[in-house]
């Protein structure tokens, strides 16, 4: 307008701007598609029975996108321990998995905050893994993406909360029977405009859609980063046991590091995000674990010979071979690593005699020689007969 507006029609104009341009989506949530998960911000307290001292507990709350089933529990913290386990029993209290689990950007969930690719906690990353399930945060300061657990944990203020004040708890297990009880009563209340619950809704449109249950319950793991090893192996520290890596991992950067996800069962292995390998746990010390998948093609021809194979060849040349091959085999950290000496060894007989070799595995007992080379020197230049 070229000679401006009044104060009063400018506002009316800006009034009209306001609400064409605050146009929003209506976000349809599909069955067994979505669980969001998040903690109340108000907690629950826990006394003690001796001192009167009170404790005051976190509230996690989980509630299913389609039909708005709900479940609530109280923690000791939200720390990744009970921000896992609290999600593994919302999973169990549903009977199902849904197709993604969407968190706050609480620490526990969420290592590294981004708009397109946040990083994921490694404990729930691994947790989501072992359910079949992905995690997909909510944005910052993106209230619309929570706006459902948030829905929810106003009425559990409203539901379960009030109802609670005025009582006293003494144990966590105590304060969650009591919440148990009035979560059932809210998720078989019916919703205020719709003539059924949100138990009948569950039961008619979302337990179908969920994935199953995986049959081993979830273990929570342990997380530590490794560095990949010249041998393609990474070591547990607390075993002292080493595990195969794809061999490419080392050669392609000499300080790639992976992180190995660990409990009493398994040892998984992740680069970049992606799990490359899972191995069985052995606790067996200074022991390998190895894939011949992951060998160089030209290790490979070695995988087929083994210590005890070396050993009985070497026995048949003679006691002082044999010992010598103890030694080889007993100087590398990796067993396989000295396979290729211990052949070419043992290949000797065939160029100077087995009665030879064996006289110069001798004298190279007597030098502390426990190498092909010095072998090597000792025939050449007939040492063996001193």
């Amino acid at each position: 307008h070229p000679d401006g507006y009044r104060y009063s029609q400018f506002c009316y104009h800006f009034h009209q701007w306001r609400k064409s341009s605050d146009v929003r989506m209506h976000i349809e949530h599909k069955a067994g598609q979505e669980m969001f998960v998040d903690y109340a911000g108000k907690r629950l307290a826990v006394t003690d029975s001796k001192t009167g001292a009170r404790r005051l507990m976190e509230v996690f709350v989980a509630i299913l996108g389609a039909s708005e089933l709900t479940y609530v529990e109280a923690g000791e913290s939200q720390g990744t321990e009970d921000w896992v386990l609290s999600n593994d029993r919302a999973l169990r209290f549903f009977g199902g998995v849904p197709q993604a689990l969407i968190p706050d950007n609480l620490r526990s969930a969420v290592s590294r905050s981004d708009p397109y690719e946040p990083g994921i906690n490694p404990n729930f990353d691994d947790f989501a893994d072992h359910n079949g399930t992905v995690i997909m945060p909510a944005r910052v300061r993106k209230a619309r993406d929570k706006s459902l657990v948030e829905n929810a944990v106003r009425l559990v203020y409203q539901r379960i909360y009030a109802p609670l004040r005025d009582r006293k708890f003494f144990s966590l297990a105590e304060l969650n029977e009591a919440i148990r009880e009035l979560l059932e009563q809210h998720n078989n209340r019916r919703f205020s405009r719709l003539p059924y619950s949100r138990r009948e809704l569950f039961e008619r449109i979302e337990r179908g859609a969920l994935g199953k249950l995986p049959a081993e319950p979830y273990r929570l793991k342990t997380t530590r980063w490794a560095t990949v090893s010249f041998n393609y192996h990474v070591e547990l520290p607390e075993d002292r046991h080493y595990y195969s890596v794809p061999h490419y991992l080392y050669t392609t950067d000499p300080r790639t590091k992976v992180r190995m996800v660990y409990d009493h069962r398994v040892v998984a292995l992740y680069y970049d995000h992606v799990r490359v390998v899972q191995h069985r746990r052995d606790r067996a010390p200074n022991g390998y674990t190895t894939l011949s998948r992951h060998m160089p093609e030209h290790h490979r021809q070695y995988a087929k010979w083994s210590p005890g194979r070396l050993l009985s060849w070497a026995r048949s040349i003679g006691p002082e071979t044999e010992r010598i091959i103890e030694k080889v085999l007993e100087s590398r950290k990796y067993p396989p690593q000295a396979f290729k000496s211990c052949m070419g060894i043992l290949a000797l007989a065939k160029e100077h005699g087995e009665g030879r070799l064996n006289r110069a595995c001798r004298r190279a007992l007597s030098f502390e020689l426990y190498s092909l080379t010095g072998i090597r020197n000792i025939l050449a230049r007939r040492l063996e007969q001193e």
